[in-house]
């Protein structure tokens, strides 16, 4: 199984191109997307912080999850977050398995706030 997000910040980083490296803040968004993943599969809840539910013997679900998510930058102005293997079936559930939103389906504060930090630091080291 595979669940990809994919997001093209070209609004963004074309402003942004003209004063540095094309694709320079776009890689530092997918290392903020990455910690942000972190901290939220190790806290087991799903991007926006609800808690994932245990597993049925009553053990967190979901243990190491982050070696199934690859974020990486795909080209200049995008990134992809992407899921592979047994987890998939957890993303969105089956007949058998909970719910349990491992990558984010949108973009939402905690997401954009992410990305924006990716952004700020290359673009302040780069204006100094």
């Amino acid at each position: 199984g595979l669940v990809m997000i994919t997001g093209s910040l070209s609004a963004l980083t074309d402003e942004l191109d003209a004063i540095a490296k094309p694709g320079q803040y776009v890689a530092g968004a997918v290392v903020e997307i990455r910690t942000e993943l972190e901290r939220t599969t190790s806290a087991h809840t799903t991007p926006k912080g609800e808690a994932w539910s245990d597993k049925k013997d009553g053990g967190k679900a979901y243990d190491g999850v982050m070696k199934y998510i690859d974020v990486r930058q795909v080209s200049p102005t995008q990134a992809v977050i992407e899921l592979k293997g047994p987890p998939v079936f957890g993303q969105y559930g089956t007949g058998k398995m909970d719910k349990r939103e491992i990558i984010p389906t949108e973009i939402d504060e905690k997401l954009g706030n992410a990305i924006k930090r990716g952004v700020v630091k290359p673009y302040k080291d780069r204006s100094k």
